[in-house]
């Protein structure tokens, strides 16, 4: 069965990794369902090439550059949204990465933090961010994607696992 998306007409809708992956695949259909989508990520490149398939199918989309682990950043770019659209309907935290694979001594420290910021602490600037606009107009919505990982074991990917666990909670938490 899918899903009626028709309720997101004109909403503003802001996706973190959107420039490709499963991130572009969820701003293309946010866009096909009627959302005005933000895309942001770190790759110039590949935000545009995905606001440019938006675009071409007819939707509404534009990017920004962001790494969502830099507080000052996604505070300036979320400011800049409201400034712009007066609202944010709608958050996807979908920024992430796989982290450092192998057995806990022998993966890098700094690698397998790395990962715990992009997913818990970039999940949740974005989503303080968001929420400051959502709560101010009384309505909004925070999509955070995770996976099972962060139920299962995932021994040689353990910095990935304790992110998706931590995510699990911190959604749980907000919500």
């Amino acid at each position: 069965m899918n899903p009626d998306f028709s309720t997101l007409d004109g909403q503003i809708a802001v996706v973190t990794g959107a420039g490709r992956g499963i991130g572009e695949v969820i701003a293309r259909t946010l866009a096909h369902a009627g959302a005005n989508v933000v895309l942001m990520g770190r790759s110039a490149v590949h935000l545009d090439a995905t606001v440019q398939k938006i675009h071409d199918s007819g939707g509404r989309a534009s990017s920004m550059t962001l790494d969502v682990t830099d507080a000052a950043a996604v505070k300036r770019r979320f400011e800049q949204i409201t400034e712009q659209f007066h609202s944010i309907d709608l958050l996807v935290n979908n920024a992430g990465n796989m982290g450092p694979l192998g057995k806990t001594w022998e993966v890098e420290p700094t690698q397998w933090w790395n990962t715990l910021e992009t997913h818990l602490l970039g999940s949740f600037l974005c989503a303080s961010a968001a929420l400051k606009v959502m709560a101010r107009n009384r309505r909004g919505r925070i999509i955070n994607i995770v996976s099972h990982a962060g139920v299962y074991r995932w021994p040689a990917a353990a910095a990935y696992s304790v992110a998706e666990a931590a995510m699990i909670k911190f959604t749980e938490n907000v919500a």
